[in-house]
């Protein structure tokens, strides 16, 4: 064995660019950035007049929402246990798993009422693409439990929530019946 230092080759343009952009650090932030200009282009379509046609700002979420249900279906097929049931019951075990695979389902539901060409259709889909939209927005507590400063925050506030779901409900239907019940008063 030689004593000699082995020398030490610098890596290429081309290396070092795949290096970078498959170090986990640069994928968490390519992925944290692109989930919020989803966000941001989901909650101008839940914001702005609902047009007949589907725009282009739909159809940009759209293919968002579908490459993530492929990406979800694609990692519950990998799943080192054997037989789809054990698989599912593996995945829906994560509680996040469970919210994204509604958050894409109750998409998929609310965009295909929304591109129908009945005006009722139309007006049910917005309705179920704006409650889905708080699912999307509540995967960002994921994103934020990487953190930090803001992690274990974020799992006690989780932990809260859960507990208190029941109060939060209340809470928040009836105020939401009462208001509506006043409004509809001499409804037909």
């Amino acid at each position: 064995e030689s004593t000699e230092p082995r020398k030490r080759r610098a890596l290429g343009i081309r290396k070092k660019l795949y290096e970078f952009y498959v170090a986990p650090i640069t994928t968490f932030w390519f992925f944290t950035l692109s989930y919020l200009v989803f966000l941001g282009f989901f909650s101008f379509n839940c914001l702005v007049k609902t047009e007949e046609a589907v725009t282009i700002a739909e159809w940009c979420v759209f293919s968002y929402v579908v490459t993530m249900g492929f990406d979800l279906f694609c990692k519950v097929l990998i799943l080192e246990t054997s037989g789809l049931r054990q698989k599912l019951r593996l995945w829906l075990g994560r509680g996040w798993n469970v919210v994204r695979t509604m958050a894409v389902l109750l998409y998929g539901v609310g965009f295909s009422l929304r591109a129908s060409p009945e005006r009722q259709q139309r007006e049910v889909g917005r309705v179920l693409l704006v409650l889905d939209s708080v699912l999307w927005f509540l995967q960002l507590l994921e994103i934020f439990m990487v953190s930090a400063d803001l992690g274990l925050y974020m799992t006690m506030i989780m932990k809260m929530v859960v507990k208190a779901a029941g109060i939060l409900l209340i809470l928040l239907v009836i105020p939401t019946l009462v208001e509506q019940s006043v409004q509809l008063f001499n409804a037909a």
